[in-house]
C-alpha cells in the first residue's frame, strides 16, 4: 500500500534537529503499519514496542526515566542493537503508559541521535495532555483516511495517477474510467482494511462488512471511555452526523457540546468554523454555533446511511446523492492533507457561500463545489468571495474537466490533487 505520508516521514528522518515523532489519527486509519513499512524503507532494522502489553512493556522504566537505562533495557527485552541512524525505534499504543509518554522528552533531551517514533489513539493522547504529556519536545504529524490518489495506487491505476499531472486532452480520454474509480472510492472510502479488501478482491459486500465491523468497534469505544447514559448520547449524536455533514450550523447546537467534543478528540468527527473576513485575513468565527461538522470517512458515511453499492456502479447520480453531503465529505477529505486551516465562508449578505476556505498564512483559497455542467458562471458564493477578496487563486470543483476562466480555476471531482 502506498501513502503519501512515507515523504513527509523521509524529511524528518533526515533533520538534524528533529524531535521524536507522535503520529496522531483515529484508530484503524494505519498509524501502526506506516510506522513499519517506513522502518522497513528507510533503516536496516526497527524495534516494536507496543505498550498496551504493560506486563511486558513497563518493565522497561524500571530502572528509572534515564535515555541511558531505558536504551539498555529494550536491548535486554529485545535482543536487538538499538544502532543511532539504522535503527527505527517505534513506541505503538502509548496512551496506555505515561513512562512511555514520558521517555519521549528524555529521548529528546538525551538521546536525540535516535530516531524515535510513537503512535497511540487519538483520545488517548489527548487526555494526557496537560497531565503527563511533554508539551514542545515532540512533533506530530496526523494519519488520516487514504485520500483519492491512495486509492488509486492501491488499485494498481498508476497510470491514471501520472496522468493527473498531464495535459487536458490526456486526461479527458479516461475520464470514465476516472469516474468510475470515483464513484467506487465514495463506496469504499480510505479505510485502510477496506481498500485492501476491495483491491485485492474487488467484493464491496466484504467491503460493506469490514465496514460495518469499523463502526460497532468504534461504538465499542463509546462504552469504554464513558458511563450508559454518555455513551448512549454519544452514540445519538454520532448517527445524526450523516444526515448533517458540511450544512452551516448542523443542528447540533452550540459547540462545543460534550458529546461533539468527544467525537471530535477521538478523530470520528471533525469540525470547522465560519470564517470571519478582516480585510484580506481570516481568523475563525468567534459565534460558537458556527460551524460545519463531517466524518472520519467518506465510506463510512455511505454505510451509515445505507448507500447502495448499485449507486457506485451505474450513472453519476451518486454524486448529488443525499442533497451532496457525501460530495462535500468527499472534498473535505481530499483537502485535509494539506497545510493550513479549513474554514468556510457566508457572505454578510444573501448570494451564496463557500463550502471551504483554505487558509495559508497571507494567502487565502475559497474552494466551492459546484454540481452541475454549466462552464461559464461562478458559482454564487465564490464570485461574491473574489469580488470581494480578489484571492490570487480560486477553486471551483465539477464534473466538468479543468479551465481557468478570471479567478476560477475549475477542477474536476476526480482531479482535487491536479496541480495548477
Amino acid at each position: 500500500m502506498f501513502r503519501s505520508l512515507i515523504e513527509s516521514l523521509k524529511e524528518w528522518k533526515r533533520r538534524e534537529k528533529r524531535k521524536p515523532l507522535v503520529l496522531k489519527g483515529a484508530r484503524q486509519v494505519g498509524k501502526t503499519w506506516l510506522m513499519k513499512e517506513f522502518g522497513k524503507q528507510e533503516f536496516e532494522e526497527y524495534v516494536y514496542l507496543r505498550f498496551d502489553r504493560k506486563d511486558e512493556t513497563e518493565k522497561i522504566f524500571s530502572g528509572g526515566l534515564r535515555a541511558e537505562k531505558i536504551i539498555d533495557a529494550i536491548k535486554l527485552r529485545t535482543g536487538k542493537k538499538l544502532i543511532p541512524g539504522k535503527t527505527l525505534l517505534i513506541f505503538d499504543e502509548i496512551q496506555e503508559s505515561s513512562n512511555a509518554i514520558m521517555s519521549l522528552s528524555v529521548f529528546g533531551e538525551e538521546a536525540p541521535q535516535y530516531h524515535v517514533i510513537a503512535a497511540g489513539s487519538l483520545l488517548g493522547l489527548r487526555i494526557h495532555r496537560g497531565n503527563a504529556f511533554p508539551v514542545g519536545r515532540v512533533e506530530f504529524m496526523t494519519v488520516y483516511p487514504l485520500d483519492f490518489k491512495e486509492f488509486l495506487h492501491a488499485c494498481g491505476e498508476k497510470r491514471l495517477i501520472s496522468l493527473l499531472e498531464e495535459k487536458k486532452a490526456i486526461r479527458e480520454k479516461f475520464k470514465d474510467r476516472y469516474m468510475d474509480l470515483l464513484r467506487m472510492y465514495y463506496y469504499v472510502g480510505g479505510m485502510p482494511e477496506a481498500v485492501n479488501a476491495y483491491a485485492k478482491s474487488k467484493d464491496v459486500r466484504l467491503v460493506r462488512c469490514i465496514q460495518e465491523s469499523l463502526l460497532y468497534s468504534y461504538e465499542l469505544d463509546f462504552t469504554k471511555h464513558m458511563d450508559e447514559t454518555a455513551a448512549s448520547s454519544v452514540s445519538n449524536l454520532w448517527h445524526e452526523i450523516p444526515c448533517h455533514a458540511g450544512r452551516d450550523r448542523s443542528g447540533f447546537g452550540s459547540f462545543p457540546s460534550s458529546e461533539l467534543h468527544w467525537l471530535v478528540d477521538s478523530g470520528l468527527a471533525y469540525v470547522i468554523r465560519r470564517s470571519v473576513p478582516e480585510k484580506k485575513l481570516f481568523v475563525r468565527g468567534k459565534d460558537e454555533s458556527e460551524y460545519k461538522v463531517f466524518m472520519l470517512d467518506v465510506g463510512l458515511m455511505g454505510a451509515m446511511l445505507g448507500l447502495n453499492a448499485r449507486l457506485a456502479v451505474y450513472g453519476n447520480r451518486l454524486f448529488g446523492e443525499y442533497q451532496g453531503v457525501l460530495t462535500e465529505q468527499y472534498v473535505f477529505q481530499q483537502l485535509q492533507g494539506n497545510e493550513g486551516e479549513i474554514s468556510y465562508w457566508v457572505p454578510s449578505t444573501a448570494g451564496g457561500k463557500v463550502d471551504f476556505v483554505l487558509e495559508k498564512r497571507d494567502e487565502m483559497v475559497p474552494v466551492e463545489i459546484a454540481l452541475d455542467s454549466c462552464n461559464e458562471k461562478f458559482p454564487g458564493g465564490l464570485k461574491a468571495f473574489c469580488n470581494q477578496y480578489k484571492p490570487e487563486t480560486a477553486v471551483r470543483i465539477s464534473e466538468s474537466e479543468v479551465y481557468v476562466k478570471d479567478w476560477m480555476v475549475n477542477i474536476p471531482l476526480y482531479g482535487i490533487g491536479i496541480k495548477i
